[in-house]
C-alpha cells in the first residue's frame, strides 16, 4: 500500500465521519443510516479523488463502486464491441485497489496468515458457543476503525 494513501485512510477511519458496518463496502441500514466497512471508506476516498464512481442500488440499499471498464459484444449476433463498467459492492474495486496500492481486493495481511482488513472489520462468526446481546456467536469479534487504523499504520507496506 502506498504510504500517502495509508495516511489518508487512517485519517478517515479516525475522523468520526464514517459509521462502521460490515458485509458490504457501503450500505444503508433499515434505520436509514449509511455504514461503511474499512474498505468502503477507502472506496469513498477514491470517489472523492475522482478515481471511481458510486452507484446506489435503491432496491438493496447497497452502494456499488466502479472497478474498471472492459469491452464485450452486446449479444451473440453483434459485431460491435461495447464498453461496460464492472461494479463492486463487497470487495475493493480494481480502480480503488490500484489507487491505494493494495496487494489484494480484501486487504490481505501477509504476515498474519489469512487475515484481511475485510475479515477484521466484519469479524468472524462461529456456530458454537455463547451468543452476544445481538444473538451472534463470534469466533473473532469485529475490530473497531481505531484498531484497524492502528494496524494500517504499523503494516501499510504489507497491505
Amino acid at each position: 500500500m502506498f504510504k500517502d494513501k495509508a495516511d489518508l485512510l487512517v485519517a478517515a477511519l479516525r475522523s468520526g465521519k464514517y459509521i462502521q458496518g460490515g458485509g458490504y463496502l457501503e450500505k444503508k441500514g433499515d434505520d436509514g443510516v449509511v455504514r461503511h466497512c474499512c474498505l468502503g471508506v477507502a472506496s469513498d476516498i477514491a470517489v472523492e479523488a475522482g478515481v471511481c464512481e458510486r452507484r446506489e442500488d435503491s432496491y438493496s440499499d447497497v452502494t456499488h463502486f466502479s472497478s474498471h471498464t472492459y469491452e464485450c459484444y452486446d449479444n451473440n449476433d453483434s459485431t460491435e464491441m461495447t464498453e461496460r463498467i464492472l461494479w463492486s459492492s463487497a470487495l475493493l474495486p480494481n480502480s480503488v485497489r490500484d489507487y491505494f496500492g493494495f496487494m489484494s481486493d480484501n486487504g490481505t495481511l501477509p504476515p498474519f496468515a489469512g487475515d484481511s482488513l475485510a475479515e477484521l472489520n466484519d469479524g468472524v462468526e462461529d456456530s458454537a458457543g455463547d451468543a452476544d446481546q445481538d444473538g451472534i456467536i463470534w469466533l473473532r469479534k469485529p475490530w473497531t476503525f481505531e484498531q484497524i487504523a492502528d494496524l494500517i499504520e504499523q503494516h501499510w507496506e504489507s497491505l
